[in-house]
């Protein structure tokens, strides 16, 4: 079907060409090798009006060779000049003929019958309508009769598609508002109805839902349509009128009144009008705030376009030839983006492009057809006077307002403190330009000056930065800043009793829901979607499995301090003790100029604060949610940790900064602080179990709403011997020198150190927002162990008891779980009474026998302490992720004290792959960790249900990287060329995504656009390499405040419009690189 009507189509357009020229030689034009135009057409008295008609004429048949013509579409007299190729006569009777016995065929083509029958009517009447002897309009509408252009807008395959796409997008919306309102009415506008194509459609689908019209308007310049509309279509619908309104002026000074409209149509009739910008302020006001532009425009010319409605005096009108086509008044879908966002209109969608880019069978792109869309936009309710050509509004948006407070506060900034506006930053804190108690009072005066406020000097200490300081005085004083900003405008008209429709965003307008969400539960399942931790010989998690897959044992004899120093008592030097342990590298390095720290606070501020800030910023870039995205959020910090002992290295008296430096509590707070954010920050001590507790404790902060978004995890460093020395004079290190766990030389713990961080989310709103899952919280809890043999002995029934809550109160049986990372200190009497609390928790449920594997970390590792659990949570996602079970080091011969062959567990011992049973199977592991002060804690961690992350492929992505120095962005360059190199999987796109809205973006800056992953390792490592590369672009804003304006915003916006709206590779990648140039400009 589709291909008959191409061939049947470039068939006609063939034909066309030659009548065309024909009847131009009829007329006595290019009969010489050499013509002007101009006076060509003045000689034979064609009408001025048709002269661009006439020039876009030749530039088509220039296409088809038949003249050589150089154009200039917008300056006819410097291209007037025609070169004829061919100046015979050509036989017109002939051409008619062969059109006669071709027109039989095409006749029989329904989509083809309408425009065969209204060109032919024109062309014949070509040489009078251009000699003015017959009006253009006589010929299409003969005796006003409509029948020649009923056929072009209805009963064909093409107008009927976008017809019933726009009316069933109209009954959608009906629906989704009586979702909500059951008694709602609404009230649609249709502009230029003219013949009632679309028309007849809407009203036909609306027969239904008659009680819920309170009115359809039926609107056109012609009186005669306004008639045709009333006889045809008003008997049947009596909320119809008739309305005789013209779009190309004001409808507010035609008797519309103001936000009355729920739903404003159009079809095809917009391009018509003078000015689109001019067109679009004068509909608006009809629109309620929130109300739909449904917009039905052909959106590319063709020659059976030109040949008739070309001929009309409305297609020439226009008088903005920058948003059209050349040489028509049609708008491609990129302006119409651009103008209606410019004109405020937002939330446009364009459903008809997504059906023709998503045709996958010949069959499916038969029934999408192009060159035509259907486009929905929403009003923001502002109005622009035309009179005034300046915004009215009954608020300024809240960009504007941002604009104005950040004006206020530099201006402000630069009079008190004798510096240029453009020394003052947005992310540099207060206290780095000097500014304290005395400053701030005489800064906050002016402030409130300038902007009528009467702000305390406090909330200079409260907000310790001016973006901070802008989104305070958004959030707490929008209405008198408002007041400000518009007594500091020009008068405006301001419209008065705005009416609001429920915003519909454009899922409910495209169908209605076909199922409810799942109502959020107590226990509802949590998402880990990033992470980052740093262990012994392992700078990130990647190296940590490494480690553990190989089975590697880092624990080594310590370095750190002088052996003799661990000893319990310097009279026990002789007696066994633990002289091993594992150890992170370069504790002492940290860069606080990126958490904008100062040196003197850094140098005293305990390293498990700067590890801790680290981590977590690491773990939010891995989740794709560092820099911007993450201020001002519902997200809590909890963070698992012992006293540090840091402070015992200060040799004389400490300034005030080492106080709250070497506070635990500000462990978490100090990440809260730099993030600003704005759930709990807490720091809980449960010694080994306080990182799985920590996570627990965030899983209930989304569990009841009280976040939406969780740091969790937990940090353990060792400044100096002290402990050591304590576990030792407490006989629980092993003076073997590894975790010996399970194993009968099991004789206690090794110290290690180590920090981990994770990013939580309940996993409905992770999946929502299309992030990526390492594995999900089936559930977990904690418990006490109370009264014991001693304070630090466990208790199996305490740890059963946990177990059976957990399991039971999620509905997660025992069989499910394949995989148990167990405390496993590895001591003689801790390892048995965990093995036997897990065998009788899991006994409740099964008989199984030696199916689940049992491991720790610890054998690696050592004891991470407050880190431990943490560590563990780490290790399952990362054998979740690589759907393997690393081994578990040192088991010889197990515990005497262990009953092993009547257990459902084995203790796994080498690499293995993580199969499961059955389809409906998910990989499934629990871990436990038990505090020496008797708080247990337990997890169930699940892999990710299956779910698709798609999107379509792309000629090419724009790949960013950003850092604060030149040094660190090589370092960036690197990982990321690592990453591409040894990922074979990775996704262009994905990571596309995350760079640019995932992070921070620094002063020194890279951008490229490659099209996959192996073509950006080569590129990056020439970079690398020499320095330079083609394709890679690198920008030094250092000593740069680049200065963000609207114009500029919008022209970034539209590039990316642009990139959505195309289809052609070479427009796509070049609107990108602009995107990326901009990028590199700040």
């Amino acid at each position: 079907m589709k291909e008959m009507f191409s061939m049947q189509k470039q068939e006609m357009d063939d034909l066309l060409y030659q009548l065309l020229w024909s009847q131009l030689q009829s007329l006595g034009l290019c009969g010489e090798k050499q013509v002007v135009l101009t006076e060509q057409g003045e000689q034979q008295e064609i009408r001025p009006f048709y002269h661009r008609w006439l020039h876009e004429s030749m530039r088509l048949l220039a296409q088809q060779k038949q003249v050589s013509f150089n154009c200039n579409r917008t300056d006819l007299k410097s291209s007037d000049n025609c070169t004829v190729g061919d100046t015979i006569q050509i036989n017109s009777a002939s051409l008619w003929q062969d059109w006669d016995r071709c027109k039989e065929r095409w006749l029989h083509n329904a989509d083809l019958k309408a425009q065969v029958v209204l060109v032919e009517t024109m062309l014949r009447a070509l040489p009078a309508i251009l000699t003015e002897a017959l009006p253009a309009t006589d010929v299409m509408f003969p005796n006003g009769s409509m029948e020649l252009v009923e056929g072009i807008y209805q009963h064909n395959r093409v107008s009927d598609y976008f017809n019933e796409v726009l009316s069933t997008l109209i009954v959608s919306y009906l629906q989704e508002r009586l979702a909500h309102e059951a008694n709602v009415r609404i009230r649609l506008l249709e502009l230029g109805a003219g013949t009632g194509g679309t028309t007849s459609q809407i009203l036909e689908k609306l027969q239904p839902y008659q009680a819920s019209i309170a009115e359809y308007c039926y609107s056109d310049i012609s009186l005669a349509f306004l008639h045709h509309g009333q006889e045809s279509y008003g008997a049947k619908n009596p909320f119809l009128t008739c309305q005789f309104l013209d779009v190309e002026r004001p409808l507010l000074e035609q008797g519309v009144q103001p936000e009355s409209y729920d739903l404003v149509i159009a079809s095809n009739v917009l391009h018509a009008t003078r000015n689109i910008r001019h067109t679009l302020r004068n509909i608006k006001p009809a629109l309620k705030k929130h109300g739909l532009l449904l917009l039905n425009e052909i959106t590319d010319t063709n020659l059976v376009v030109h040949l008739t409605f070309g001929l009309l005096e409305g297609w020439w009108a226009y008088e903005d030839p920058e948003l059209r086509i050349p040489a028509s008044p049609i708008l491609t879908m990129e302006s119409w983006q651009a103008v209606l966002k410019d004109e405020g209109f937002g939330a446009i969608y364009i459903p008809t492009w997504e059906a023709q880019q998503t045709g996958t069978n010949e069959q499916e792109e038969a029934t999408v057809p192009t060159g035509q869309q259907v486009i929905i936009a929403e009003s923001d309710g502002i109005i622009k006077s035309e009179k005034s050509n300046e915004w009215s509004w009954t608020s300024p948006t809240e960009q504007m307002l941002k604009d104005h407070i950040h004006s206020i506060i530099v201006e402000s900034m630069a009079e008190v403190l004798k510096v240029q506006e453009r020394a003052v930053q947005k992310d540099t804190n207060f206290s780095e330009y000097g500014i304290d108690s005395i400053v701030a009072s005489r800064l906050v005066n002016v402030i409130n000056q300038k902007s009528n406020l009467t702000l305390q000097t406090t909330v200079l200490f409260n907000n310790k930065n001016v973006a901070q300081l802008i989104q305070y005085m958004l959030q707490e004083h929008a209405t008198t800043l408002k007041a400000s900003l518009q007594a500091s405008a020009s008068p405006v008209r301001v419209v008065e009793d705005i009416q609001e429709t429920q915003p519909i965003h454009r899922d409910m307008v495209l169908k209605q829901a076909s199922e409810t969400d799942m109502q959020a539960t107590s226990h509802e399942p949590i998402a880990i979607i990033g992470m980052s931790g740093r262990f012994a010989r392992s700078k990130n998690v990647g190296e940590l499995w490494e480690h553990l897959a190989h089975g590697t044992d880092l624990v080594e004899e310590v370095t750190r301090w002088p052996l003799t120093e661990l000893a319990p008592t310097p009279a026990n030097e002789k007696e066994p003790y633990c002289k091993y342990g594992s150890f992170l590298a370069d504790i002492d390095l940290f860069d606080p100029a990126f958490f904008n720290i100062s040196e003197l606070e850094a140098t005293y501020m305990d390293p498990q604060q700067r590890l801790a800030l680290e981590e977590s910023w690491k773990a939010l870039e891995d989740a794709g949610y560092a820099g911007t995205s993450i201020e001002g959020r519902q997200c809590g910090v909890y963070i698992g940790c012992v006293a540090g002992d840091y402070r015992l290295l200060f040799e004389s008296e400490s300034p005030a900064q080492a106080f709250w430096g070497n506070a635990n509590s500000v462990i978490a707070g100090r990440v809260a602080y730099y993030l600003n954010l704005r759930g709990p920050a807490m720091a809980i001590d449960t010694a080994c179990s306080s990182s799985l507790v920590a996570m627990h404790l965030a899983c209930q902060g989304l569990w009841s709403r009280e976040i939406d978004m969780a740091l969790a995890g937990g940090i353990f460093l060792q400044c100096t011997p002290e402990f050591y020395r304590g576990a030792n004079r407490a006989q629980m290190l092993s003076a073997g020198g590894r975790c010996f766990t399970f194993d009968d030389r099991a004789d206690g713990f090794v110290p290690s150190e180590g920090v981990g961080i994770v990013v939580l989310k309940r996993l409905k709103d992770a999946l929502a927002s299309g992030d990526h899952i390492y594995g999900v919280i089936r559930g977990s809890g904690i418990n006490q162990d109370g009264a014991t043999r001693g304070i630090t002995v466990p208790n199996t029934d305490a740890q059963e008891r946990l177990q059976r809550s957990v399991y039971e109160a999620f509905q997660i049986h025992a069989e499910q779980i394949q995989m148990v990372e167990a405390h496993g200190t590895g001591t003689k009497l801790g390892d048995p009474i965990e093995y036997e609390a897990l065998t009788r928790a899991f006994r409740k449920d099964t008989n199984k026998r030696t199916y689940c594997a049992l491991g720790s970390i610890k054998t690696n590792l050592g004891h991470a302490v407050a880190a431990a659990g943490i560590a563990g949570v780490i290790k399952i996602l990362l054998s979740l992720q690589h759907k393997q079970l690393p081994p578990s080091l040192h088991f010889q011969a197990g515990n005497g004290h262990i009953q092993f062959n009547e257990s459902p567990f084995y203790v796994n011992t080498t690499l293995r792959d993580w199969e499961v049973e059955g389809d409906g199977m998910r990989r499934c592991a629990a871990i436990s960790a038990f505090g020496f002060s008797g708080t247990n804690a337990h997890m169930v961690i699940e892999e990710t249900p299956a779910h698709l992350r798609r999107h379509a492929a792309k000629p090419g992505y724009l790949i960013v990287l950003s850092a604060r120095t030149s040094a660190q962005l090589q370092q960036q360059v690197e990982q990321l060329a690592e990453l591409c190199e040894r990922t074979p999987t990775l996704d262009c796109g994905n990571m596309a995504y995350t760079l640019l809205l995932g992070r921070k973006h620094l002063k020194h800056r890279l951008a490229c656009v490659v099209s996959s992953h192996q073509e950006l390792a080569a590129l990056l490592r020439k970079w690398l390499a020499k320095g330079t590369a083609t394709q890679i672009s690198v920008s030094d804003l250092e000593h740069y405040e680049p200065q963000e304006t609207p114009a500029l915003r919008r022209y970034g916006n539209q590039c990316i419009e642009n990139c959505r709206g195309t289809n052609q590779p070479e427009s796509y990648l070049e609107q990108l690189s602009v995107v990326a140039d901009l990028y590199l400009r700040g």
